[in-house]
């Protein structure tokens, strides 16, 4: 993380009480309107003492608005964490606070696309993991909450971390730490439409950064193109994928049981009518060759009386008159 910001909380002096929000809890001040108060109402700006944004108020530091456009810790609270490749980038930073301020994102990464809408959206969580042995210690661009009955949500645990890159690609022992831990990345590269490339400047001010940050909220708040580095699967992800296949096969047990009786009942009747009808066919079979059998009788004698017609005829009237 950068030791520049440019958004923070604020108290007021007086009451020691953090502003109210109106889309958040707490407000958050991004530092053109801070400027714009300090120019245009200084009493107003006075009464105003700037904290960092850590989701844990213990963890909070002072911070004061400098000249050059950014939030600073104060000198006695100079910030101990990490820092990434692109902290320091303007891009980066407008780019985590627009996106971070959305209250559903549409993410498109690769063939995949899903949305989710936060919970809890959380710039300066300090995460501590095992690695090789050694703690580390992390702190995601943004990690979002989201509470929701969807595939990726159940899949990740309701959790995910968000990576901006404008020039410096996400680190492979952060990825592979994050995938071991079960913490999803979700990386969004910006260095296309970077504040460099859009605006051809290097060093804007405060109203070219506000103009930029409104320009990134618009085509945020349509679509978010990233890349998933880290896609762990939580338990509770393989423990209903486990009982889902296991109602499945169960499922399928019984249908297959059905199916067992239903062919043995059919087999049974099958067997009992071929049985029914072999014994019609043996019946029917006696009754063709006892019809064959008399037939047969019938030839024979037909035969013998034929055979006694010729002889019959054979005689001379002269023997037919003796008879013999």
């Amino acid at each position: 993380m950068a030791k520049k910001k440019i958004w923070a909380y604020a108290k007021d002096k007086n009451t020691e009480e953090y502003l109210i929000g109106v889309d958040h809890p707490l407000r958050l001040f991004f530092v053109w309107e801070a400027r714009k108060i300090q120019e245009n109402d200084p009493a107003a700006f006075e009464k105003l003492q700037f904290f960092s944004t850590h989701r844990v108020e213990q963890e909070r530091k002072k911070m004061h608005l400098h000249k050059n456009g950014f939030f600073r810790y104060n000198p006695n609270q100079v910030s101990r964490e990490p820092e990434d490749g692109d902290s320091d980038s303007i891009s980066h930073m407008l780019a985590i606070a627009a996106i971070a301020q959305l209250n559903e994102i549409n993410l498109v990464c690769g063939t995949e696309s899903f949305s989710i809408k936060p919970t809890s959206v959380d710039t300066e969580r300090r995460i501590q993991l095992i690695s090789e042995g050694r703690y580390r210690y992390y702190i995601p661009d943004i990690v979002f909450t989201f509470d929701e009955d969807s595939h990726w949500a159940k899949r990740w645990g309701k959790k995910l971390a968000v990576e901006v890159k404008h020039s410096h690609a996400c680190e492979d022992i952060k990825i592979k730490d994050f995938e071991s831990h079960g913490i999803p990345i979700i990386e969004v590269g910006i260095k296309s439409i970077s504040i460099e490339k859009k605006l051809n400047i290097k060093s804007p001010d405060m109203q070219q950064m506000e103009k930029y940050f409104k320009y990134l909220k618009h085509i945020f708040s349509e679509k978010v193109y990233g890349k998933i580095l880290s896609n762990p699967v939580s338990v509770n992800f393989h423990t209903e994928k486990i009982k889902e296949k296991t109602n499945e096969l169960d499922f399928a047990n019984r249908k297959l049981k059905k199916l067992i009786c239903s062919y043995n009942k059919l087999k049974n009747e099958s067997q009992t009518e071929i049985e029914n009808k072999n014994s019609k066919l043996d019946r029917n079979q006696g009754d063709l060759n006892d019809l064959r059998q008399d037939l047969s009788d019938k030839k024979k004698t037909l035969l013998k009386l034929a055979s006694e017609l010729d002889v019959e005829r054979s005689k001379s009237w002269f023997d037919k008159l003796l008879g013999k």
